[in-house]
């Protein structure tokens, strides 16, 4: 078995994958990729299933030592990339030999890169999944964050399911995403749309919102023009999802994320699609996010 040694865990590094269902019934929420298109992307490179365990690295990455030759592949915000210190690119199979540093730096747009390892990290499955929910402390790597010293185990590609040979794929840069300071997601109007005034609904919908420095993996917490509910923020609780927009008593729309809870009692503007959550995952502190309205239909 190969094993990768953390030298270095930059700002905040987790074991994900595409998330951990079936248990919102006893409060256990998904957690999982922020960018789930960046981590399966990673995967295929090396010929992993799409969703098997990655390394998630938020605003900077890395260092790591390989104790054997491997395959990995690197997608999501750009972080420099490095192997034994020389620049390689992101989005592409590349392989290192026992010994190799791979390193990240800072995010120089966007916010979470993925690091993929042929056949996946050996981490215990936690319900399911190998995601890692720092709240609770369980999932991943002893349900926390990496730390220097930890010694990461590896399995071997050929015993995975979904695993394929591995060979040299790359994205063309044509087709790789940008990660800009200002994006747009569609949303579904929601059943509760009618508790806030008609003018807050419009202005949802048109204005431009200010990602927070208070948001975290649970929720993209934004900051602009308030929403003026009737009848008050708060509802009888109920079930939420990924992409839920709520907005409490201070007016100000939260984008519930990959950690969120899995009940809400504050009123629920919109939903946002699926396909839009990856850029959701991406924004940062200051970047600027437009919702459009958009149909189930369309």
């Amino acid at each position: 078995m190969s094993r990768i040694t953390v030298i270095s865990p930059g700002f905040r590094t987790t074991v994900q994958d595409l998330g951990r269902f079936g248990y919102q019934s006893i409060g256990v929420p998904p957690s999982g990729a922020l960018d789930r298109d960046a981590l399966e992307t990673a995967n295929l490179l090396v010929g992993n299933a799409g969703g098997e365990a990655c390394l998630e690295c938020i605003m900077t990455g890395p260092e790591l030592r390989c104790a054997k030759p491997l395959a990995f592949a690197v997608c999501g915000a750009p972080m420099g990339l490095r192997l034994n210190g020389a620049p390689v690119p992101m989005y592409e199979t590349l392989h290192a030999e026992a010994g190799d540093l791979i390193s990240l730096g800072g995010a120089e747009a966007g916010l979470c890169a993925y690091i993929a390892f042929a056949g996946g990290l050996a981490v215990e499955a936690v319900l399911g999944s190998r995601s890692t929910y720092l709240p609770a402390g369980f999932g991943g790597w002893q349900g926390r964050a990496l730390a220097a010293g930890d010694v990461l185990p590896l399995n071997e590609p050929s015993g995975r399911p979904g695993c394929r040979p591995v060979r040299h794929r790359f994205v063309p840069v044509e087709g790789q995403p940008s990660y800009p300071a200002e994006i747009v997601v569609r949303a579904l109007r929601s059943h509760e749309a009618s508790r806030f005034e008609t003018g807050s609904v419009s202005r949802f919908f048109s204005e431009p919102y200010r990602v927070s420095p208070k948001s975290d993996r649970m929720g993209c917490r934004l900051e602009g023009g308030v929403l003026k509910h009737i009848r008050g923020a708060d509802i009888l609780s109920s079930g939420v999802q990924t992409g839920t927009v709520q907005v409490p008593g201070d007016g100000l729309p939260i984008v519930l994320l990959a950690d969120r809870q899995t009940t809400g009692g504050y009123t629920r503007i919109a939903h946002v699609i699926q396909a839009d959550l990856p850029r959701l995952g991406q924004v940062r502190t200051g970047d600027t996010v437009r919702f459009v309205e958009t149909t189930l239909e369309a």
